[in-house]
């Protein structure tokens, strides 16, 4: 058989391998690359915060709305990883409702983070900066939102109701775990979700820690359970001679890591899945 040949071959030209470890699982928690708060305006001027320590969703004492935009970089995740689920978390830093629904939608236009700062409260903003995301804009002064208040999918990805307690406050559903496969397949589309409290009644804003929050554990976080590409034996995040070197040498001890097909025995069936997986790139 080809692949035995394959096998005895290798294993004849590795005088020393690297130590076979094969990860059925792992979790990684990402950090918001970009964050900014919508603000409906009281008049015709436009804020934002960019680069504020807050952001806000729901609607004001004034009956304002307040959506809060964040994004992550999945480009972290390894190659070839089987996404199993996805949470997003903020924490939440004031409010003064009680328990309210809050969902969260998918972006479909770009937009950005500008240099603005509105500080503490922030809940008014402050003025836009070169490149913020305002109501209006997508980025100042110049490119607009198709539709004032975002650009977004109006089916949420994901929804919770959230007490008005301080502390994290976590969405995850199949939705949002295949926003994030969409993104991996097509980085270009990645802009990240949008947050929609209670916008059906007043009083109901609330205020996250955003990611330029000087304590580093409550900023916004992507939390993503993989598997990874089991075809990455050596767990590196990259499938290459390396990995099938590792392969060969668990596989010639009998190492309980090489039993590739989870039948609870290692034998020719093993080292067949295994190549079949690594011709293939996972």
């Amino acid at each position: 058989m080809l692949h035995n040949r394959i096998a005895l071959g290798v294993a004849a030209a590795v005088a020393a391998t690297m130590p076979a470890s094969v990860s059925r699982a792992d979790t990684i928690t990402i950090t918001c690359d970009r964050d900014n708060t919508l603000y409906e305006p009281n008049d015709l001027v436009q804020r934002s915060n960019g680069s504020g320590v807050v952001l806000f969703s729901g609607k004001n004492n004034d009956g304002k709305l307040r959506r809060a935009l964040v994004r992550f970089d999945v480009s972290t995740i390894p190659a070839g990883a089987t996404i199993n689920s996805v949470t997003l978390r903020l924490t939440l830093d004031q409010t003064i409702s009680l328990n309210q629904p809050a969902s969260v939608h998918r972006v479909t236009a770009d937009w950005g983070e500008g240099a603005s700062n509105a500080g503490l409260p922030g809940g008014q903003g402050t003025t836009p900066a070169t490149g913020d995301a305002t109501w209006l804009h997508r980025f100042f002064d110049g490119t607009l939102w198709n539709t004032p208040g975002g650009d977004y999918n109006a089916t949420a990805s994901a929804s919770a109701t959230h007490s008005g307690a301080d502390g994290p406050k976590e969405w995850t559903s199949p939705a949002l775990a295949q926003d994030v496969r969409d993104w991996i397949a097509d980085s270009s589309t990645n802009f990240g979700w949008v947050i929609r409290g209670n916008e059906a009644a007043m009083g109901t804003a609330r205020r996250y820690h955003s990611r330029e929050a000087a304590n580093a554990s409550l900023r916004p976080v992507l939390i993503v359970d993989y598997t990874p590409c089991k075809a990455d034996f050596d767990g590196t995040g990259f499938v290459d001679t390396d990995d099938f070197d590792a392969f060969v040498h668990a596989f010639e001890l009998g190492d309980d890591s090489a039993d590739f097909d989870e039948t609870g025995f290692v034998d020719t069936d093993d080292f067949d899945a295994f190549v079949r997986a690594f011709e293939q790139g996972c």
